[in-house]
C-alpha cells in the first residue's frame, strides 16, 4: 500500500514536470511567431543560466553581495568561460543530460557561426512587442532598457 505522502509527491512532481515541458513548447512557439525561425537554442540559453546561477549563489555566499549583484557577476563569468573555450560548459550538458553526443561536438554546435555568447540584450525589444501584441504583456516598452536591471544600460543592446 503506498502511503498518501508517496502519492502526493509522486502527484507534485508529475505536474512539476507537466510545467516545465509547457513552459518549453511555450518558449518555442514565442521563439518561432516572433522570428519565424523553429530555434532550437533553448538548450543552451538553459544551460547558460544554470551555469549562472550556480556561480551566483556561490558568489553571493563568497562576498556577501545581494542576489541581484551576484547573479549579474555570474553571467559575466559565465559569458567569458564559454568565449574563451566552450569545451568544459559541453562537457557539464553532457553529463548533465547524459547524451551520447560527443565533447567535440556539442562544442561545435555551441560555438557555430550563428551563436554567440554574450551579456548583451540583442533583440529583446522585438519579442517584448510580439508579446505586446499578442496581450501577453499590458505595457509596451518603449526600449530596451525597460526590460533590464540598470547595470547593464552600458550594453549596447536592443
Amino acid at each position: 500500500m503506498v502511503a498518501f505522502g508517496q502519492f502526493l509527491e509522486v502527484l507534485v512532481s508529475g505536474l512539476l514536470a507537466g510545467v516545465l515541458y509547457s513552459l518549453v513548447a511555450l518558449g518555442f512557439v514565442l521563439i518561432f511567431k516572433a522570428s519565424g525561425v523553429f530555434n532550437f537554442a533553448q538548450g543552451a540559453m538553459v544551460l547558460t543560466a544554470a551555469l549562472a546561477l550556480v556561480r551566483a549563489l556561490e558568489l553571493f555566499e563568497q562576498w556577501k553581495w545581494p542576489f541581484w549583484l551576484a547573479l549579474v557577476a555570474a553571467f559575466q563569468e559565465a559569458t567569458e568561460m564559454l568565449n574563451k573555450d566552450v569545451k568544459p560548459a559541453a562537457q557539464y550538458w553532457i553529463d548533465d543530460v547524459k547524451s551520447k553526443l560527443t565533447v567535440e561536438r556539442v562544442a561545435e554546435i555551441a560555438s557555430g557561426k550563428e551563436v554567440k555568447w554574450t551579456m548583451v540584450p540583442e533583440g529583446t525589444l522585438k519579442y517584448a512587442e510580439f508579446m505586446h501584441a499578442v496581450g501577453s504583456i499590458k505595457i509596451k516598452p518603449a526600449n530596451w532598457k525597460d526590460l533590464f536591471f540598470p547595470e547593464v544600460y552600458a550594453l549596447p543592446g536592443s
